[in-house]
């Protein structure tokens, strides 16, 4: 049995492994989404897709393409039908694959700017005007500038910045997820060592998943109830609706790991108190028969 010095010892071990096991799996969490949103390409494909950055860059560029059009005597209505939402999705995915793997083609412009050539020289004949040489050429030109604002709108901001770094963190962040999932076993295992009685283990282990649905939760909660997301300084409704719903995105699955950690602790919570039932009916057990026996 152990002495009174020893068993402060012990819960002073024990407090400090909890607080470990609770930073370790805060960690552990942080290093899984990260892989599960910022280096993946579907949550940013959804993000854009929800956050309806898609329609605001076709508008955008509808706008630009009609100001063009009408200095080049093509109609508002025509260029309003140039552009196809299936399509610029389609080419915004084709940016976002090639953002996160090296060697991948982003958005096909030249075959947009081919098919634009095509309906600008269709609607030019309907109007019955004869397509010169100077006619195509104007056509042409209209055709590439129209081209290189539409580059512009399916690409991602700042993508020349991120590509690099997107790429070269998915290896490191994999292999620091396994480390802190390793520690995580570690300490857990070294807990339940120390405390070799699972009722005290599951006591000091609610304490760590606690700790860590708290750090988990905090943050964002404070950050979507105080509406700093909405209030961000960002002038262009795709960029602002895609900075927001980003961050909104990333906040809920912060929320859903605390609630992860949350359930866990509730369940050791649970065990801790059938636990400790069994061990009080023991003791009142074995005080029944004690006092029995003296009797």
């Amino acid at each position: 049995m152990a002495t009174p010095a020893q068993e402060r010892t012990r819960n002073v071990i024990s407090w400090l492994l909890s607080f470990l096991l609770s930073l370790f799996l805060s960690l552990f969490a942080l290093l899984i989404l990260t892989q599960a949103t910022i280096l993946s390409p579907a949550f940013l494909k959804r993000v854009m897709e929800q956050s309806g950055y898609i329609g605001y860059i076709k508008q955008d560029m509808e706008e630009i393409f009609v100001s063009y059009g009408i200095s080049s005597g093509f109609d508002e209505a025509f260029f309003l039908s140039v552009l196809d939402d299936a399509a610029v999705q389609a080419d915004v995915e084709r940016e976002i694959d090639s953002l996160y793997t090296a060697g991948r083609a982003g958005a096909d412009l030249e075959a947009f700017q081919s098919d634009l050539t095509e309906k600008l020289l269709e609607n030019v004949r309907q109007r019955e005007f004869v397509v010169t040489p100077e006619v195509e050429e104007a056509v042409g030109y209209l055709a590439t500038v129209c081209t290189e604002t539409y580059g512009e709108g399916v690409s991602l901001p700042l993508a020349s910045y991120a590509s690099d770094a997107l790429r070269s963190l998915r290896g490191p962040v994999r292999v620091a997820t396994g480390a802190v999932g390793l520690l995580c076993l570690f300490t857990l295992a070294f807990l339940f060592a120390i405390r070799r009685r699972r009722k005290a283990f599951c006591r000091y282990a609610v304490y760590a998943f606690s700790g860590a649905a708290l750090t988990l939760a905090l943050p964002p909660a404070i950050l979507l109830l105080s509406g700093r997301i909405e209030r961000i300084g960002i002038t262009g409704r795709a960029l602002y609706a895609f900075i927001t719903g980003y961050a909104r995105q990333i906040a809920y699955w912060l929320l859903a790991a605390a609630g992860v950690m949350l359930l866990l602790a509730l369940v050791l919570g649970a065990v801790y108190l059938v636990l400790a039932r069994r061990e009080n009916l023991r003791t009142d057990r074995e005080e029944t028969f004690l006092q029995s026996a003296d009797g």
